[in-house]
């Protein structure tokens, strides 16, 4: 009896895994209960073809965790304390810790200022407050759908919001350099072959996409007609976007939508009344409605996969050293990811966390995968953790 309960528990192993494997949302249901770093695992393990690499050593995990938690290797003291320890989940204890020190908030809100960022900055609005505001979004554990809405939505007029509009501001508010912009720093697309034409070798780069999401911004302009006082973002209340390709001759007219989203319902206003205050000379114009503000509402819902995408996958390869699509910005079905039911799962679940980053890296952290080493037994290197991670 002992053996054919073996038989059946195996059989019974290998039948969910198919499950799994063919239907994401049916294992995602399943294993609703079960914590993600072993969804994870168990989603990695699925696909993986050979022998698989074993747990790095302690001393190089607690160095990768260090650098890739707040930025820095653990001191001498530190790191000979975590390896001399005995606790099993000792691991688990640092990965908390790291996580919830100052440090981690600070090396967060540098990672999330080069994401958005690119280096940039400075000349509208000073750095040190842009980076404050971010320090203080990681500190209060701001979910990041939260977060884009309040860089998209800012208005530099109001001086608490001004730092926030850095994204707006250091881009000149240029709506075709925006529209690149946000569809790769939020989208994970680089549209901007997609500007002038259907993208020539990738087949899910439209410049309908491209348009789409400039027609969000292209009502916009940097206002700034006095050099003594500071530049505002300037939005007219009407504007429609019109293409044409310069391959094909097609044309096109589009009103604003998200990737892989239909065109949004916008409101209608009697002519001469689409104003909070008229455009005038020296007066910025500011509309009863905004695209700026309806974009930013729209990010904050959350349900956009593209944007789900992006996010999850721009956070793996904060701790992986490498997007599961990589390069990051370039999602599309050319350039699929390496483990496309993985990402899927990483993005609804980190929506389901409410966008917590801090808990998306805490369930990264405390995988197999994250601790493998990145050399087999014998010493030969391991594709499963990119070489620019690992110890």
């Amino acid at each position: 009896m002992h053996l054919t309960a073996g038989r059946l528990l195996r059989q019974l192993t290998v039948f969910c895994a198919v499950l799994w494997l063919c239907s994401p949302r049916l294992g995602t249901v399943a294993a609703a209960d079960e914590p993600l770093h072993l969804q994870i695992d168990r989603l990695v393990d699925a696909e993986s073809a050979g022998p698989r690499a074993p747990r790095a050593d302690d001393w190089t995990f607690v160095r990768r965790v260090y650098l890739d938690l707040i930025g820095r290797l653990p001191s001498g003291e530190q790191a000979r304390a975590f390896v001399a320890g005995t606790t099993a989940d000792r691991r688990t204890i640092v990965i908390n810790a790291l996580l919830d020190s100052p440090e981690c908030s600070r090396h967060l809100a540098d990672v999330l200022d080069v994401m958005f960022m690119e280096r940039r900055g400075g000349r509208y609005v000073k750095t040190e407050a842009w980076r404050t505001f971010l320090l203080n979004a990681v500190r209060n554990n701001m979910p990041y759908n939260r977060l884009v809405f309040e860089i998209l939505s800012s208005d530099p007029a109001d001086e608490q919001q001004r730092p926030r509009a850095a994204f707006y501001l250091e881009r000149e508010v240029e709506p075709d350099l925006l529209t690149r912009e946000i569809a790769r720093v939020f989208f994970g697309m680089d549209l901007q072959c997609a500007q002038c034409h259907n993208h020539p070798v990738i087949s899910d780069y439209l410049q309908d996409d491209y348009h789409g999401l400039l027609a969000f911004v292209q009502r916009t302009s940097l206002f700034q007609p006095d050099a003594k006082n500071p530049a505002l973002i300037a939005e007219a209340a009407s504007g429609d976007v019109a293409f044409k390709s310069v391959f094909t001759q097609r044309e096109g007219l589009t009103g604003p939508r998200l990737p892989g989203s239909i065109e949004i319902t916008e409101p209608v206003f009697a002519a001469g009344d689409e104003y909070k205050v008229r455009p005038a000379k020296s007066v910025r114009p500011v509309p009863k409605y905004s695209r700026l503000g309806r974009l930013a509402e729209l990010v904050l819902v959350g349900d956009n996969a593209a944007f789900r995408r992006n996010i999850a996958n721009r956070l793996w390869a904060v701790m992986l050293g490498r997007g599961l699509v990589h390069p990051v910005d370039f999602h599309h079905a050319n350039n699929p990811p390496s483990h496309p039911e993985l990402l899927e799962l990483l993005a609804e679940e980190f929506a389901g966390m409410n966008f917590d980053i801090k808990q998306m890296l805490r369930q990264i952290a405390l995988t197999e995968t994250y601790q493998r080493s990145y050399q087999f037994a014998d010493g030969n290197p391991t594709a499963l953790i990119n070489d620019e991670h690992g110890a």
